[in-house]
Protein backbone atom coordinates (compact mmCIF):
# COMPACT_ATOMS: atom_id res chain seq x y z
CA UNK A 1 0.00 0.00 0.00
CA UNK A 2 1.61 3.13 -0.91
CA UNK A 3 1.28 6.08 2.21
CA UNK A 4 0.29 9.70 0.99
CA UNK A 5 3.23 11.96 1.54
CA UNK A 6 3.06 13.63 4.87
CA UNK A 7 2.83 17.27 3.58
CA UNK A 8 -0.26 16.21 1.09
CA UNK A 9 -1.92 15.13 3.96
CA UNK A 10 -1.39 18.57 6.41
CA UNK A 11 -2.43 20.54 3.24
CA UNK A 12 -5.66 19.02 2.69
CA UNK A 13 -6.40 18.99 6.64
CA UNK A 14 -5.69 23.25 6.39
CA UNK A 15 -7.82 23.44 3.18
CA UNK A 16 -10.72 21.33 5.09
CA UNK A 17 -10.45 23.41 8.04
CA UNK A 18 -10.83 26.96 6.11
CA UNK A 19 -13.98 25.20 4.46
CA UNK A 20 -14.91 24.61 8.00
CA UNK A 21 -14.78 28.23 8.87
CA UNK A 22 -16.16 29.69 6.45
CA UNK A 23 -19.30 27.62 6.60
CA UNK A 24 -19.60 28.49 9.92
CA UNK A 25 -19.33 32.40 9.40
CA UNK A 26 -21.58 32.35 6.81
CA UNK A 27 -24.72 30.64 9.47
CA UNK A 28 -23.59 33.96 12.09
CA UNK A 29 -26.49 35.81 13.05
CA UNK A 30 -25.48 39.09 11.45
CA UNK A 31 -28.78 41.05 12.98
CA UNK A 32 -27.08 41.88 15.71
CA UNK A 33 -24.60 44.02 13.65
CA UNK A 34 -27.38 45.93 12.21
CA UNK A 35 -27.83 49.29 13.34
CA UNK A 36 -25.43 52.84 13.56
CA UNK A 37 -22.46 52.82 14.77
CA UNK A 38 -19.99 56.05 15.95
CA UNK A 39 -17.02 56.77 17.38
CA UNK A 40 -16.39 56.90 21.21
CA UNK A 41 -14.53 60.31 20.38
CA UNK A 42 -11.63 62.15 18.03
CA UNK A 43 -9.31 58.69 16.63
CA UNK A 44 -6.05 58.98 14.76
CA UNK A 45 -4.86 56.62 12.11
CA UNK A 46 -1.10 56.09 10.08
CA UNK A 47 -1.35 58.51 7.39
CA UNK A 48 2.30 57.03 5.97
CA UNK A 49 3.81 60.47 7.52
CA UNK A 50 4.61 59.14 11.12
CA UNK A 51 4.43 63.39 11.94
CA UNK A 52 1.30 63.88 10.25
CA UNK A 53 -1.61 61.06 11.32
CA UNK A 54 -5.18 61.38 9.58
CA UNK A 55 -7.66 62.89 12.41
CA UNK A 56 -11.23 61.18 11.84
CA UNK A 57 -14.28 60.38 13.31
CA UNK A 58 -16.43 57.57 11.87
CA UNK A 59 -20.14 56.00 11.60
CA UNK A 60 -20.91 53.02 10.21
CA UNK A 61 -24.27 51.74 9.54
CA UNK A 62 -25.28 48.12 8.74
CA UNK A 63 -28.74 46.10 7.95
CA UNK A 64 -29.08 42.65 9.02
CA UNK A 65 -27.41 41.33 5.74
CA UNK A 66 -24.50 43.50 6.31
CA UNK A 67 -25.01 45.65 3.72
CA UNK A 68 -22.98 48.97 4.83
CA UNK A 69 -23.04 52.63 4.61
CA UNK A 70 -20.12 54.79 6.34
CA UNK A 71 -19.49 58.09 6.60
CA UNK A 72 -15.25 59.20 8.16
CA UNK A 73 -14.57 62.74 8.63
CA UNK A 74 -11.32 63.83 8.46
CA UNK A 75 -9.78 66.99 10.78
CA UNK A 76 -7.27 69.45 10.54
CA UNK A 77 -6.60 68.91 14.45
CA UNK A 78 -5.94 65.87 16.79
CA UNK A 79 -9.10 67.47 18.94
CA UNK A 80 -11.45 66.73 15.94
CA UNK A 81 -12.55 70.29 15.87
CA UNK A 82 -11.45 71.50 12.61
CA UNK A 83 -13.44 69.31 9.93
CA UNK A 84 -12.53 69.14 6.59
CA UNK A 85 -14.23 66.74 4.43
CA UNK A 86 -16.03 63.50 4.91
CA UNK A 87 -15.82 60.57 2.55
CA UNK A 88 -18.48 58.16 2.31
CA UNK A 89 -18.94 54.90 0.68
CA UNK A 90 -21.59 52.32 0.75
CA UNK A 91 -21.32 48.58 0.02
CA UNK A 92 -21.63 44.75 1.09
CA UNK A 93 -20.00 42.34 3.02
CA UNK A 94 -18.66 38.90 2.08
CA UNK A 95 -17.77 36.68 5.05
CA UNK A 96 -14.55 35.23 4.84
CA UNK A 97 -14.31 32.47 7.72
CA UNK A 98 -12.82 33.64 11.96
CA UNK A 99 -10.21 35.48 12.55
CA UNK A 100 -8.05 34.40 15.53
CA UNK A 101 -7.52 37.61 17.53
CA UNK A 102 -10.57 37.28 19.54
CA UNK A 103 -13.56 34.43 19.80
CA UNK A 104 -16.21 34.85 17.17
CA UNK A 105 -14.24 37.82 15.24
CA UNK A 106 -15.17 37.69 11.72
CA UNK A 107 -13.30 38.35 8.57
CA UNK A 108 -14.78 40.56 6.09
CA UNK A 109 -14.56 41.67 2.29
CA UNK A 110 -16.12 45.06 2.45
CA UNK A 111 -16.78 45.37 -1.40
CA UNK A 112 -17.69 49.16 -2.32
CA UNK A 113 -20.42 50.08 -4.57
CA UNK A 114 -21.05 53.58 -4.18
CA UNK A 115 -18.59 56.65 -2.96
CA UNK A 116 -19.26 60.10 -1.84
CA UNK A 117 -17.26 63.55 -0.67
CA UNK A 118 -18.23 66.26 1.11
CA UNK A 119 -16.14 69.34 1.97
CA UNK A 120 -16.45 70.40 5.70
CA UNK A 121 -13.91 73.45 5.18
CA UNK A 122 -13.55 76.36 2.93
CA UNK A 123 -10.38 76.26 2.24
CA UNK A 124 -10.57 72.17 1.11
CA UNK A 125 -14.01 73.64 -0.89
CA UNK A 126 -11.29 75.83 -2.61
CA UNK A 127 -9.20 73.17 -3.45
CA UNK A 128 -11.49 70.67 -5.21
CA UNK A 129 -12.70 73.70 -7.02
CA UNK A 130 -9.63 74.07 -8.26
CA UNK A 131 -8.85 70.72 -9.33
CA UNK A 132 -8.07 69.66 -12.62
CA UNK A 133 -9.32 66.99 -14.16
CA UNK A 134 -12.14 68.04 -11.63
CA UNK A 135 -13.44 65.62 -9.06
CA UNK A 136 -17.27 64.67 -9.52
CA UNK A 137 -19.35 65.72 -11.86
CA UNK A 138 -21.09 68.83 -10.10
CA UNK A 139 -20.30 72.09 -8.70
CA UNK A 140 -19.17 71.70 -5.21
CA UNK A 141 -20.62 73.26 -2.35
CA UNK A 142 -19.46 73.78 1.40
CA UNK A 143 -21.24 71.12 3.28
CA UNK A 144 -23.17 69.18 0.22
CA UNK A 145 -21.82 65.86 -0.54
CA UNK A 146 -21.77 64.64 -4.09
CA UNK A 147 -21.51 61.07 -4.90
CA UNK A 148 -18.17 60.36 -6.88
CA UNK A 149 -18.47 56.95 -7.77
CA UNK A 150 -18.03 57.10 -11.61
CA UNK A 151 -15.31 60.10 -11.45
CA UNK A 152 -13.46 59.17 -8.66
CA UNK A 153 -11.27 61.48 -7.27
CA UNK A 154 -7.58 60.51 -8.46
CA UNK A 155 -5.53 63.65 -6.48
CA UNK A 156 -7.19 62.48 -3.08
CA UNK A 157 -6.39 58.82 -3.44
CA UNK A 158 -10.05 57.67 -4.78
CA UNK A 159 -10.15 55.52 -7.62
CA UNK A 160 -13.69 55.53 -9.64
CA UNK A 161 -16.08 52.31 -8.93
CA UNK A 162 -15.42 49.71 -11.11
CA UNK A 163 -19.40 47.68 -10.46
CA UNK A 164 -17.86 44.66 -12.69
CA UNK A 165 -14.96 44.17 -10.63
CA UNK A 166 -15.51 45.70 -7.51
CA UNK A 167 -12.97 46.57 -4.70
CA UNK A 168 -12.54 47.01 -0.79
CA UNK A 169 -10.90 46.62 1.96
CA UNK A 170 -10.25 43.03 3.26
CA UNK A 171 -10.98 43.55 7.41
CA UNK A 172 -12.58 42.04 10.31
CA UNK A 173 -15.18 42.96 12.58
CA UNK A 174 -15.88 41.80 16.54
CA UNK A 175 -18.25 42.46 18.27
CA UNK A 176 -18.55 42.27 21.93
CA UNK A 177 -21.96 43.72 24.16
CA UNK A 178 -22.52 47.51 22.65
CA UNK A 179 -18.80 47.55 20.86
CA UNK A 180 -18.02 47.32 17.32
CA UNK A 181 -14.05 46.68 16.86
CA UNK A 182 -12.63 46.41 13.20
CA UNK A 183 -8.89 45.75 12.43
CA UNK A 184 -6.07 47.82 13.44
CA UNK A 185 -4.99 49.96 10.15
CA UNK A 186 -1.39 49.26 8.29
CA UNK A 187 1.40 51.25 9.61
CA UNK A 188 2.16 53.29 5.81
CA UNK A 189 -1.34 53.97 5.95
CA UNK A 190 -2.28 51.78 2.86
CA UNK A 191 -5.65 49.92 2.58
CA UNK A 192 -5.57 45.93 3.36
CA UNK A 193 -6.55 44.40 -0.12
CA UNK A 194 -5.08 40.93 -0.02
CA UNK A 195 -5.62 38.05 2.86
CA UNK A 196 -2.31 38.90 3.37
CA UNK A 197 -2.52 42.31 4.41
CA UNK A 198 -5.84 41.84 7.02
CA UNK A 199 -5.38 43.12 10.00
CA UNK A 200 -4.13 40.94 13.47
CA UNK A 201 -4.93 43.37 15.81
CA UNK A 202 -7.92 45.23 16.63
CA UNK A 203 -8.57 49.11 16.63
CA UNK A 204 -10.68 51.56 19.09
CA UNK A 205 -13.93 50.31 18.83
CA UNK A 206 -17.02 51.97 17.70
CA UNK A 207 -20.45 52.37 20.21
CA UNK A 208 -23.70 51.74 19.25
CA UNK A 209 -25.35 55.43 18.47
CA UNK A 210 -27.83 56.16 21.15
CA UNK A 211 -25.88 53.80 23.89
CA UNK A 212 -24.34 56.47 26.90
CA UNK A 213 -20.85 56.46 24.66
CA UNK A 214 -22.56 56.77 21.32
CA UNK A 215 -25.38 59.29 21.90
CA UNK A 216 -24.32 60.75 18.20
Amino acid sequence: MKLIPRFLVTMVTLLLLNMTGLIAAQRVDTSEYAGDWVSISCEWRPSGDPENPAYLTRRWTFDEELNLSARFTFYADSLCEVALFTVGFDGRTELAGFNPVADGALNTNFRLTNLYLQPDNEGFLETLIGLDPACGAENWELGVEQEISETGCPQLGFAPIDLENLTGENDMIYLRADHLYFGARLLDGSSPLTDEDRPTALQIPLVRAGTMQGSE
